[in-house]
């Protein structure tokens, strides 16, 4: 059976499940435990289901003081990872018409994660040890024209120095 996206976005107790998988799945927590406030931001909230089973979900993030890009977060169950299931996401995710660009930040050591998102969407720039994809493969030329690499590398340019402020 295929991979469904239900939208969420504005169902209480399913948000609350996406936020139960973020803070308790062993495996997911690893990534999200601390970015529980990620959830808040979410202009969209999906729930991730095959065979009518909730196996993950998929926020697309409004990061403060950005107006240009959506950033992606997808959190699945140990059981479902290199199944393919990420990629099925990714190409629904794809085929949806979103008013900003949707952008993932996949860790360079993600082998996995940066080969699924390769298969949908084109890589953008890296920026420490991280790979910035842009899953409007066909909206590479506007994102280049319109200058939003040096929009990216501002906001991610801000965001560190927002960390580095509350790591002291």
């Amino acid at each position: 059976m295929t991979t469904k996206l239900v939208d969420v976005s504005n169902d209480y107790k399913e948000l609350c499940k996406i936020a139960n998988y973020m803070r308790g799945d062993r495996y997911i927590s690893e990534v999200f435990k601390d970015r529980i406030d990620r959830l808040a931001s979410s202009r969209f909230s999906f729930m991730i289901r095959k065979n009518n089973k909730d196996i993950g979900f998929a926020n697309l993030v409004i990061e403060k003081g950005n107006q240009y890009f959506y950033f992606l977060d997808i959190g699945l169950k140990e059981e479902y990872r290199n199944k393919g299931v990420g990629t099925e996401v990714l190409e629904k995710l794809h085929d949806m018409d979103f008013d900003r660009f949707v952008l993932l930040e996949v860790k360079n050591d993600n082998e996995a994660a940066n080969i699924s998102i390769n298969k949908v969407g084109v890589k953008v720039t890296t920026i420490g040890n991280i790979n910035y994809y842009l899953l409007q493969k066909d909206r590479v030329q506007e994102f280049i024209d319109g200058d939003y690499l040096e929009k990216l590398s501002n906001h991610v340019s801000i965001k560190s120095k927002k960390d580095l402020i509350f790591k002291k």
